[in-house]
């Protein structure tokens, strides 16, 4: 029994071992022990009530991870980490992001969901090589054109805020697959909608939208699509003409005298129940 105790702690050290030669850490003791071979480091669900500024001194960090803690602000500082390619955040108290912030020139993720954000913060938008954006569950109730600068994002989730209206600036999120707007008051989606021609997901599920004015016929990469729970109640395009297309949700909506008539193809995964 104590022989296998032994063999388990060995196992455990060996993993923190590898992981720190890696540069990877979860404890900022131990990363400021080796600052200049830190690449990775996890301070999530620490505790902490301020940005813990002894982060900068780890100029080769690639992901920083400082998810559920209760940091309200972000230092000017944060400019300096020119290496970060990912920076979580999610879950804390922040309402607004420094100038300083469009610093991070390679930034390719940036989750901000479940903070304070009222204002959609425009120095985002300076993050040319942004891939990955996450600004769900914040109380955002607009969001200003200028989103279109992230030409290089591929995922955008917008669920859970106030939003009552999408910018047409979104269609030029050329490179866009994965689009979240679900649980928000939108009444439609933008007319210019259908240049999103790399689009394969789009979750508008539980809004207010009321008609779908856009060519989704013409959105050739579409995938899945969840439009279930608005108050839609016309719906006229040949989905059948979209081999591409492998779920459809439009249930609890307005829709049960042509429902039937919406055609899809045989490999799609169609969802009407709950018409109403």
């Amino acid at each position: 029994m104590i022989s296998k105790f032994i063999l388990f702690s060995i196992f455990i050290w060996s993993n923190i071992l590898n992981a720190q030669n890696n540069g990877a850490y979860h404890s900022l003791v131990d990363a400021l022990k080796n600052p200049d071979i830190v690449k990775t480091l996890d301070l999530s669900h620490q505790n902490l009530d301020v940005f813990p500024e002894e982060v900068f001194k780890f100029k080769q960090l690639i992901s920083l991870n400082l998810a559920a803690n209760n940091i309200k602000t972000i230092p000017d500082s944060i400019g300096t980490l020119k290496s970060l390619k990912k920076l979580i955040l999610a879950g804390n108290q922040i309402s607004t992001l420094p100038n300083k912030f469009g610093g991070l020139e390679r930034l390719e993720t940036l989750n901000l969901k479940y903070n304070q954000l009222k204002i959609y913060p425009a120095v985002i938008s300076v993050l040319k090589h942004l891939k990955k954006l996450n600004l769900s569950r914040n109380n955002l109730n607009f969001i200003p054109n200028i989103i279109g600068k992230l030409d290089q994002l591929e995922y955008l989730d917008l669920s859970f805020n106030r939003l009552n209206k999408l910018p047409n600036g979104i269609s030029l999120l050329k490179n866009l697959k994965t689009l979240s707007v679900k649980m928000n008051d939108l009444e439609a989606l933008p007319n210019t909608f259908s240049a999103l021609t790399k689009l394969k997901t789009i979750d508008a599920s539980f809004n207010q939208i009321k008609a779908i004015n856009i060519s989704i016929t013409h959105m050739v990469s579409l995938e899945k699509i969840l439009l279930n729970d608005n108050k839609i109640e016309s719906f006229y395009f040949k989905l059948d003409k979209m081999p591409s297309l492998k779920s459809l949700n439009i249930s609890n909506n307005p829709l049960d005298k042509i429902a039937n008539k919406i055609k899809v193809s045989k490999n799609c995964d169609f969802i009407k129940d709950d018409l109403y």
